[in-house]
This record gives C-alpha cells, sequence and structure tokens, in this order.
C-alpha cells in the first residue's frame, strides 16, 4: 500500500534479491534494484486506458530529483491529465544520468581495471571524438538502435567502414556494461552490425620477398627503424616490440618474455630470438634510468610509426597506401608455411591462442615449442639474409665469399 515516503527512509532502505518498488502516496513510486539502485517513476493511465511509466530520475547519488521534485512532477502529470491533456516528459533524466556522465564511470571502472593502456585509448578516443560530441547530453534510457545505426552509418561514409566497427563494438560493450548496473532495460546496439551498409574488408596483404628485400635494404641504424626490422623477423606486433624492455630479455638464453599486461591475449609470451634480432638489439645503446631498448628520447617508447613507415616507403619506392606495419606479421607467417613449418609451430611463434589451440586442446596442450619455435625464427632470418645477399649488387673486382653463409 502507498505510504507518505520520507528522506530518511528513501536514504536507508536497503536492495533485495529482487526488484522492490514502495508507492508514496502522491502517486510515485520508488523503484530499488537489487544493485542498489533507486529511481523514481510514475505509473498512470493514459486518455485511453494504457498503462504509463515516466522514468523521472535516480532518488540517491549525484544529481538526484529530491522527494519534494518528484511529488510536484507527479502532481503536474495529473493535473495534466484531469485536464485531458496528453502528458509530456516532466522531469529530463539529470546529468547523472547523461551518455556523458556513464562513459566517464565505464572507463574508470570498467576499462581502465580490465584492458590494456592500447585498448583503454582507443575506447577513450572513440568516445571523446566520436561519440560523446554527437550524444554526449542524451540521457542513456532514451538511446535507441536507430540513434546507433544513424551514427554508426555516418562515421562509416566518413572514416570508412572499420571504424563504424569500432564504433559498434565500442558501444555494445558500454551498453552491456549498463544493462549489467541495471541502468537501462534493454540494450541500444542489438544487432547492429547486421544492419550496417558496409563491412571491413578481412585483409590478407603479405610482402614479397622482393618488397621485403627493399624494405629491409632501406632501413637504417636508427632506433625506430630496427624496431620494423624486428617486425618483419619476429612476426611480434608494433606496440609489442616498440616497448620491448631490457628487463624482458634474458642475454643467456636469448629469450624474449613478454608480460600478460603488454601482450594481445593476456598471457605471456616468449619469443626465443634468432641471432639476427639478438645482434639488432645489443647494437642499442642503453641509456641509464631507461628501461626500452628502442627509444629517441631516453624517457619513452619510439611512437613514431607512422613517419618511420612513409620515410621507408619513400626510400624502398613501395606504394605507402599499399602496405601497413601489420602485414609484416601475416608475412612472417606465410613466409614460415613456405619453409615447411608446422601450423601449431607458426602459432606459438606468434602468440595465437585461437586456431589450432582452440577450445580443449588450448587447455591441456600448453607445451611453448620453444625449441621449435626457435628453429623456425632462425630460418626465417636466415631467409631474409638470403634475400637481402641475392638483392646485393657485387662491385666489379668484389670477392664475396658465401661459404659462412647458413644453409
Amino acid at each position: 500500500m502507498p505510504r507518505i515516503l520520507t528522506v530518511r527512509f528513501v536514504q536507508a532502505v536497503k536492495a533485495q534479491a529482487k526488484l522492490v518498488e514502495y508507492g508514496d502516496t502522491s502517486g510515485g513510486r520508488l523503484l530499488v534494484h537489487p544493485s542498489g539502485r533507486k529511481v523514481w517513476v510514475h505509473r498512470y493511465r493514459d486518455a485511453v486506458g494504457r498503462t504509463r511509466k515516466d522514468t523521472l530520475g535516480p532518488a540517491i547519488g549525484p544529481g538526484a530529483l529530491t522527494l519534494a521534485a518528484m511529488r510536484e512532477a507527479v502532481a503536474k502529470t495529473r493535473r495534466q491529465l484531469e485536464q485531458g491533456v496528453a502528458p509530456s516528459r516532466l522531469v529530463p533524466m539529470t546529468a547523472g544520468d547523461s551518455v556523458a556522465s556513464h562513459a566517464a564511470q565505464f572507463l574508470a571502472q570498467h576499462c581502465i581495471p580490465k584492458n590494456r593502456p592500447s585498448t583503454v585509448e582507443g575506447i577513450t578516443r572513440m568516445l571523446n571524438n566520436v561519440v560523446l560530441p554527437a550524444l554526449g547530453t542524451r540521457t542513456v534510457c532514451d538511446l535507441r538502435r536507430r540513434d546507433v545505426i544513424e551514427l554508426a552509418e555516418k562515421v562509416a561514409a566518413e572514416r570508412g567502414p572499420g571504424a563504424a566497427l569500432h564504433l559498434v563494438r565500442v558501444l555494445s560493450r558500454f551498453s552491456n556494461w549498463l544493462l549489467d548496473r541495471d541502468v537501462i532495460e534493454t540494450s541500444f546496439c542489438t544487432r547492429i552490425s547486421a544492419v550496417l551498409s558496409s563491412q571491413p574488408k578481412v585483409r590478407g596483404r603479405t610482402l614479397t620477398d622482393a618488397e621485403l628485400g627493399v624494405l629491409l635494404k632501406a632501413i637504417t641504424d636508427h632506433p625506430s627503424d630496427c624496431a620494423i626490422r624486428i617486425l618483419a623477423l619476429t612476426g611480434c606486433r608494433r606496440n609489442e616490440v616498440g616497448g620491448m624492455r631490457w628487463s624482458e630479455l634474458d642475454p643467456e638464453t636469448r629469450i624474449w618474455t613478454i608480460p600478460a599486461e603488454r601482450s594481445k591475449n593476456h598471457r605471456d609470451h616468449t619469443v626465443p630470438l634468432s641471432a639476427q634480432v639478438w645482434a639488432i638489439i645489443d647494437a642499442q645503446l642503453r641509456i641509464v634510468g631507461c628501461d626500452y631498448v628502442f627509444t629517441t628520447n631516453g624517457r619513452g617508447p619510439i611512437n613514431d610509426w607512422d613517419q618511420v613507415k612513409k620515410r621507408l616507403s619513400v626510400k624502398a619506392e613501395l606504394d605507402e597506401t599499399g602496405w601497413r606495419l601489420h602485414d609484416l606479421r601475416r608475412t612472417v607467417a606465410s613466409g614460415l608455411q613456405r619453409l615447411g613449418v608446422r601450423t601449431e609451430v607458426i602459432e606459438r611463434a606468434l602468440g595465437h591462442r585461437s586456431g589450432t589451440f582452440g577450445g580443449i586442446v588450448g587447455v591441456y596442450q600448453v607445451d611453448p615449442l620453444e625449441a621449435e619455435v626457435r628453429t623456425a625464427l632462425q630460418r626465417w632470418a636466415d631467409h631474409a639474409e638470403e634475400i637481402l645477399l641475392l638483392d646485393r649488387k657485387p662491385v666489379k673486382g668484389q670477392v664475396v665469399d658465401l661459404r659462412g653463409r647458413r644453409k
């Protein structure tokens, strides 16, 4: 039965295992969700007898609607009903229920604690540059699939289908987080990807031996160039190589251990280094107080990938738009396959946990295949070295000794 709710009761009432409603004599109702969230609502019948519910706003927390304000809003709705006027939304959701407000909580409470810094950076950039300018002042309860579809199609037209898909993935995570917190009742991202007019193409680009040869030949001793050479010899990801630390390297075994917090699959990944890769690393200057192997300022890792790729493309006479640094990872995998390396060894070398090692296989077959991976990466480094030797034109009268070259 309705009661005269008090401020003290609203603040003190505890959440239960299921949603509980407390009616006020004014006609408003206090909804207490199992999560502890408390919301003011007004249930009534419109002119044709249909049941309606107005969500008036939060009852506690930042931007909460006071008990007096709730009663005033309900009274105004009832006066409109008595006058035969269809009531509009009387009290807008407060600033605390805006997309901008919840997005900030989403980053602080969910993304930062559970994701790598690079992932957080990508989500933050998408929210700040795309979502908030378009939807930041809207309330999360008012968002509909149509709003997300229109925004995604706009992003696809301006930035390409890949950016649109990234937007949908970010908003899907945001929507699921809101659902888990009982902030919204239905997701505003259900099956959004299926209705997008265009989808990103799956890349299959690899560099040919000729392209790889001219690229490696264009590389200098600059730290950023050396990092790209290691990309081409190991197949590791660019952020893994760019953030390589001396503390991650074992000089005795020549093994590089990428810690879980820096790997994509959140697991430690050991990379046995070939003689060529170790020579590149060993040639880098060690700066006191700096643990990064590849650095240009002695304070942080390299981060000039786009500029270096552009410079090397010009020097190697490669179309800059025709390849990406990530294509080197695919080139290594395809090259190892051509050399006859087993699939499971290639996946161990790349740090993959799906494919051959997906499902129950990955649970029980945990041997890192270190010896096999070391042999495979050494064979690939030798192959790349052979490409360079074949690409070099001996100067007239020069004698080239090939007896020491590895087979």
